[in-house]
């Protein structure tokens, strides 16, 4: 993001925390079906682990819920991680992977953001997809933002849509949707798989916050 338009951003952002706290809006409290529920089988994708969030990352995210499992699909072992916030109201809310997993050591390679079908959508979702490399380790990341009303790939889009969504249905919730496999860019077959299991998840946590 350049200079000007991170400016012109932070600056919508600030009005828009003004104008929240100046006009007092009544939030509706979201409910979403517990995403622990989530079936362990996504199509040809078999749940093989799940794994509690550290309490330090847990502390400082403070998800309304989440999950941290491992799938298998055909040989490809993939990570998914959903954390879900009802409101960006009064919290920070998802933390962008493109500065967590820098954080964790991960240098980004290759990034950009594609557009997938999506089921129950008349057009593409964009979703970013980036390639990361530690050493001699490689990953694929896929990750979007998503709630009943919106799906974006940018991360201030979701504060962005904090105000007409307030005024709207007074709702403020999103959720971070994050896959990440071991792949280098170029490898078809492991991009072809990871695609196809971001449209089942979309379509799985589409029905479980009520789009």
């Amino acid at each position: 993001m350049s200079g000007a338009k991170a400016g012109i951003v932070a600056a919508i952002l600030a009005a828009q925390a003004f104008l929240l706290h100046g006009l007092r809006l009544n939030e509706v409290e979201p409910t979403i079906k517990p995403l622990s529920e989530i079936p362990h089988t996504i199509g040809e994708w078999r749940l093989i682990s799940e794994t509690p969030m550290d309490p330090k990352i847990f502390d400082y995210l403070k998800p309304d819920d989440y999950i941290s499992r491992h799938y298998d699909g055909k040989g490809i072992r993939a990570e998914v991680f959903v954390a879900w916030f009802k409101s960006l109201n009064q919290s920070y809310g998802p933390h962008s992977p493109r500065v967590c997993l820098p954080g964790a050591g991960w240098m980004t390679r290759q990034s950009r953001v594609i557009e997938l079908p999506m089921p129950g959508r008349e057009s593409p979702v964009a979703i970013n997809e980036i390639f990361m490399e530690r050493g001699e380790e490689n990953i694929l990341v896929l990750y979007w933002y998503q709630n009943a009303r919106h799906a974006y790939a940018d991360e201030v889009m979701a504060k962005l849509y904090l105000l007409p969504d307030m005024l709207r249905q007074q709702k403020a919730d999103i959720a971070l949707v994050r896959l990440v496999t071991s792949g280098k860019s170029g490898n078809a077959a492991v991009h072809q798989e990871m695609t196809s299991l971001a449209q089942r998840a979309f379509a799985i946590l589409s029905e479980r916050f009520g789009g």
